[in-house]
């Protein structure tokens, strides 16, 4: 997916500032089979608001092991091994699309090992919550709190910040450091499909809200897709997000009805979106060749009397409406049964939900007609590769994924292992057409670009806690986990910027966030990110994060240029952009030769558009 905005940028071949820093010349740096069961959600029967009786509910995630690591490539030792330099540039275009990115140890055992034995041991990786950090941040603010210490207080805001970006550290954390590469990379992208965000202040100043709900995807990311939509449903942080918390049953003296704001994008976004679809994803057309709708306003309705009667399910559980509520984020949603719509509700493909039903009832039922709509295969399959791997998947390459996603003697029908399996082992994964083909591909976002760097050279943090990446990022390019403006993520899956794409019915979703404002805004971080005092290397309290780059400055230009195509292009580094790279760090030495080789590489097309 080509470009001029990268093509042509001057400041690609000249950057001045960049070569001529005087920081670079300086040499500080250290070199399920478990189904989710609805009788688990808990249910209240209560008469009237005020009457509160006590439930149990699940716990969707138990605090354990889940940061702290000391290798920042856990998955790997730090053996290099020796494996060719085509299987090495295979493995690494693999856990580019994998992983957030990848060391060249690890990219030396993916190649020995092979591609499908270690994806079979990333699903076995122990899995990395972010709830512990974010509760161990949260404590010991509290504590200073209770004490009622201000200099403690300003003490710990120092070290760790502000709440509200408690997740972000938690996050950082283990994606640099927790061995379930593939679990946090998949959860990633869910969180750019089943969109909250921190735009609606109850959530994005609570981490606990958004570790909780970012720790629901990454136990369900090698579930059942059934069981992802049915726990993102009741998901309190989602209630808030798309209000069906508190949402009431029709109230004909007040005149009120049910927000229709979840059931719409449940449906739209979240699993058979507007068009019917072929396993191809093309669209089903009718007699008169337009596409047929997947549902109308009148579906809507239907589906927002499911989801009424939802509320706080905390220890003092309460329906609450939005002026009173103190929402319990940790657990899900209760149902409380005087709120709920018990009449009958017509859904897709002509099941009707009984009259009489439980609200949980209700809900089992809608999740289960959404779930075997015939659309979530090619729908959802489309977004995960367009997440993972390319933004315009082939019609053959869906109904690959698609078929997965239907299930076999193998796999039962939504098994994300197997959905997962097919995205990352097929053909047009490990052998994509040729580079000319300008469907393949897609635009590298700028918090995975961030990440990819971080982790390709070892970037370790002092304490261990990446307290200072992603503030420095989210600054410069406003793109942060969580951090979309609306449910609608930060671009939408057909998006096709005017120009060579839209002419050839070519879709880019990235590019709806880049501008040539944004496109050096990316660059100046990551110029900064590079330098002594960039993000990488400035100091937040304790915690400092570094990039080691001893491996690079032990070899010769030649042998840099390799390992750097291999890390950060796969192989892929075409002969302008060598000569280039080549040309201007010639005379330069150290650690300024190595930067400065880095940051042109992942400025150029061979690396912004991921082949």
């Amino acid at each position: 997916e080509d470009d001029e905005d990268f093509e042509d940028d001057e400041d690609f071949e000249d950057d001045e500032d960049f070569e001529d820093d005087e920081d670079f010349e300086d040499d500080d740096l250290d070199n399920d089979e478990d189904e989710s069961e609805l009788e688990q959600h808990c249910d209240v029967d209560t008469e009237t608001l005020d009457e509160e009786e006590e439930c149990e509910h699940i716990t969707l995630s138990e605090p354990g092991e889940g940061f702290g690591y000391v290798n920042p490539n856990p998955a790997s030792d730090e053996t290099i091994h020796a494996v060719s330099l085509t299987a090495a540039n295979e493995a690494s275009r693999f856990l580019t699309q994998a992983t957030m990115g990848a060391n060249y140890p690890l990219i030396s055992q993916v190649a020995s090992q092979g591609h499908e034995e270690w994806l079979e041991a990333q699903f076995n990786a122990p899995i990395g919550l972010t709830i512990p950090y974010a509760d161990f941040l949260t404590a010991r603010l509290n504590a200073a709190e209770d004490a009622d210490s201000e200099a403690d207080i300003d003490a710990l805001f120092e070290v760790q910040g502000a709440p509200e970006s408690y997740f972000g550290y938690a996050w950082w954390t283990q994606a640099m450091t927790s061995p379930d590469l593939v679990r946090q990379r998949v959860a990633t992208a869910l969180t750019e499909i089943f969109v909250i965000g921190t735009t609606v202040e109850e959530i994005g100043e609570n981490p606990i809200a958004l570790a909780t709900y970012y720790d629901l995807l990454l136990n369900n990311s090698f579930g059942n897709f059934k069981d992802l939509l049915l726990d993102v449903t009741m998901s309190p942080a989602m209630g808030v997000y798309l209000s069906h918390l508190g949402n009431a049953r029709a109230n004909s003296d007040k005149g009120t009805f049910p927000d229709e704001n979840y059931a719409r994008e449940v449906m739209q976004l979240f699993s058979i979106g507007l068009f019917e679809l072929n396993l191809d994803g093309s669209h089903k057309l009718d007699n008169s060749g337009n596409p047929i709708p997947t549902y109308d306003n009148n579906t809507i309705r239907e589906f927002a009397k499911v989801f009424t009667g939802l509320g706080n399910g905390g220890e003092e559980p309460s329906f609450q409406n939005e002026l009173e509520r103190d929402v319990d984020f940790s657990i899900p949603m209760s149902m409380y049964e005087p709120y709920h719509d018990n009449t009958s509700k017509q859904l897709l493909n002509g099941q009707v939900l009984s009259a009489g039903q439980s609200g949980l009832q209700d809900i089992q039922g809608a999740i289960d007609n959404l779930f075997n709509h015939p659309n979530v295969g090619p729908f959802f399959g489309r977004l995960l590769i367009q997440r993972l791997v390319t933004s315009n998947p082939s019609p053959a390459y869906i109904a690959r994924v698609s078929a997965a996603f239907e299930g076999d003697v193998n796999s039962k029908r939504g098994d994300m292992k197997a959905v997962i399996r097919a995205i990352l082992l097929d053909p047009e994964a490990t052998n994509p057409p040729e580079l000319a083909n300008n469907a393949q591909g897609k635009l590298r976002e700028p918090m995975l670009r961030a990440m990819h760097l971080s982790r390709a050279f070892n970037a370790v943090s002092h304490d261990r806690t990446y307290n200072d990446i992603g503030d420095s990022l989210h600054e410069a390019t406003k793109q942060v986990i969580f951090g979309s403006p609306s449910v609608f993520n930060f671009f939408q899956s057909d998006y096709s910027p005017l120009g060579e794409l839209s002419r050839n019915e070519l879709v880019s979703p990235e590019f709806q966030i880049t501008s040539t404002s944004s496109i050096i805004s990316v660059k100046n971080y990551l110029a900064f990110a590079l330098s002594e005092d960039g993000p990488l290397e400035e100091e937040l309290g304790s915690a400092v994060t570094r990039l080691q780059l001893d491996a690079e400055l032990a070899l010769n230009d030649e042998e840099l240029l390799n390992r750097l195509d291999t890390k950060l292009t796969y192989g892929t580094m075409t002969p302008t952009t060598r000569t280039v790279v080549s040309e201007t760090i010639a005379n330069l030495e150290g650690e300024q030769k190595v930067r400065t080789a880095i940051y042109l590489i992942i400025i150029s097309p061979d690396y912004t558009t991921a082949i």
